[in-house]
């Protein structure tokens, strides 16, 4: 009896612990089922595109166009029309040099110039009356071979001939007074030389040998015609004509010698004006000066600048690359140049490209801005950024819900309320955005962007709005 006592109080100790077990598993299942952990999130959506490098370096702004404006003479500044900061017009005067030296020179070259042209418009007279000359001594020339004919013809021709011949050479006559006449006038008024005088008397005394000889000629076919007189005569008259082309040749050489020296006295003129404008400091470019080194009365020289004109219209950037950053960039290329001081970001265009690396490994980059209104002044910091887009277009979520553990790579798609672990594959990642593929995967998902590291599939999940600041 007390065996089996014992065994039943054995067996219902059991039994209230067994009760008292199950009790206690029984609330400790229901506890875990009424406090279900949701852990708070933040997701974001999966977008489709292309992913793009942004390209940033760090620039400096200098002017598109800096002259240095050097004198062209070295002399005494007697007259300065800027200083630093006015705006100035190509072409302007900037200051000038005493320039009384060349002054001077110019009235000199053009007295020259007024007495060549002097020599030059004697020449011309002078060929006009050897042309005269010629052309009389021709009809001269002409006459005496006519009389030389009609005296061979017979004498009855020939006394007509010697009346024609006289008439002929008093005409002759009568001309070469007027010209003497003419030509005695001008040289004592000084306008014709003593030579030119001569000629004309030369030419008059000609023309009365041919008179007296037509008369003689007459006179010698009233009686007989003497032939040996009139071969005599034409003889004396293609003397004449000789002479007279030989003084025509000399004339046109006197010609070319006063147009040579009027048009050197020309050339010297030019060359004295030219000096004279070298005495004005001319601006070379549009711009700003930005610097003014001298006053009036202080020397300049041709080997300093005077003033330094800036053309802040053109305003280039230039920034060094690495070989890494160069393969982006191209001569041509149109990027974006930010100014960190105006809060700006303004369009320019590559200019330049170096093909050689300097000593600390960087490549040269030059790029002009378009437009900026003045904005941007020479020595402002700036950043060239350019952006390049890199692979093929693909499905891109924000780089940190990307978990890698091991071996997985993965993000936690939110699917009513729970986190589905979801693999995927990276086909590139940038600092924001990863470019990934994986199966079911679509636009249309959200995933966890925050709180993902604490997450295990399945979890439940609480979506949590991130605080703007």
């Amino acid at each position: 009896m007390k065996k089996r006592h014992r065994n039943l109080l054995a067996a219902g100790g059991i039994s209230v612990t067994l009760l008292f077990t199950a009790c206690s598993a029984e609330e400790a299942s229901t506890s875990e089922t009424q406090i279900v952990k949701e852990t708070p999130v933040q997701v974001g959506e999966i977008t489709k595109g292309s992913l793009t490098v942004k390209n940033e370096v760090i620039a400096k702004v200098t002017a598109g166009t800096t002259a240095d404006v050097l004198p062209k003479m070295a002399g005494e500044l007697v007259k300065v029309n800027v200083k630093k900061g006015d705006k100035v017009n190509k072409g302007d005067v900037l200051a000038v040099i005493n320039n009384s030296d060349q002054e001077l020179a110019v009235e000199m070259e053009e007295t020259s110039a007024r007495s060549s042209q002097s020599q030059y418009d004697q020449a011309l007279v002078s060929k006009s009356q050897a042309e005269n000359a010629v052309s009389n001594a021709r009809i001269s020339v002409k006459q005496a071979e006519l009389n030389l004919q009609k005296a061979k013809n017979g004498q009855a021709t020939g006394i007509d001939n010697s009346s024609f011949a006289v008439q002929q050479a008093e005409i002759g006559l009568n001309d070469a007074q007027t010209n003497y006449d003419r030509m005695k006038g001008l040289y004592d008024a000084g306008a014709v030389s003593k030579q030119q005088l001569e000629q004309a008397e030369t030419a008059l005394n000609q023309a009365k040998i041919a008179l007296n000889q037509a008369k003689l000629q007459s006179s010698n076919a009233a009686s007989n015609t003497d032939i040996e007189l009139t071969e005599q005569a034409l003889e004396q008259a293609k003397v004449g004509l000789s002479n007279a082309e030989q003084q025509l040749e000399l004339a046109n050489i006197g010609i070319e010698q006063a147009q040579t020296g009027l048009e050197s006295t020309d050339l010297r003129i030019q060359q004295a004006k030219d000096r004279l404008d070298d005495s004005k400091i001319i601006a070379t470019i549009a711009g700003e000066i930005t610097a003014v080194n001298g006053s009036v009365g202080e020397v300049v020289s041709t080997s300093a600048p005077f003033a330094t004109v800036v053309d802040l219209n053109q305003i280039n950037v230039e920034a060094l690359l690495s070989a890494h950053q160069l393969a982006t960039f191209q001569k041509g290329q149109e990027i974006s140049v930010e100014i960190p001081s105006l809060n700006e970001t303004f369009k320019a265009t590559v200019t330049y490209i170096s093909n050689v690396a300097n000593e600390a490994g960087f490549y040269e980059l030059e790029a002009a801005v378009a437009e900026h209104a003045g904005k941007i002044k020479p020595g402002m910091i700036a950043k060239v950024v350019q952006e390049t887009a890199v692979g093929e277009e693909a499905l891109l979520v924000p780089t940190d819900a990307v978990v890698e553990k091991g071996k997985d790579t993965f993000v936690f798609v939110v699917k009513k309320g729970k986190a589905v672990q979801t693999p995927v594959k990276i086909k590139n990642a940038q600092t924001e955005l990863t470019a990934i593929e994986g199966k079911g995967l679509s636009e249309k998902n959200t995933i966890v962007v925050k709180g993902q590291n604490t997450l295990m599939d399945g979890n439940k999940v609480r979506i949590i709005k991130e605080e703007r600041k």
